[in-house]
């Protein structure tokens, strides 16, 4: 369903680097079950994925402010 969201949104000349991100997004996948593993370990389990969550929520912050200030 992600992909189909994103591909129905974007513009047909930019179809093929969407898929692009969309492949490396889905390849990093595992990094970020990594990190939360051995941020578990260290912190505890629901701190974890507080922390984890508070970093999605600021990436998704900072990306929509970029894209707000970005030329038209």
């Amino acid at each position: 369903m992600q992909t189909s969201l994103v591909l129905i949104e974007a513009p047909p000349a930019a179809t093929s680097r969407v898929m692009g991100i969309i492949t490396m997004c889905i390849g990093t996948g595992p990094l970020g079950v990594l990190a939360i593993g051995l941020l578990a370990d260290q912190i505890g389990p629901a701190p974890a994925i507080l922390v984890m969550a508070g970093i999605g929520l600021a990436g998704l912050t900072w990306t929509w402010l970029r894209l707000g200030k970005a030329p038209v």
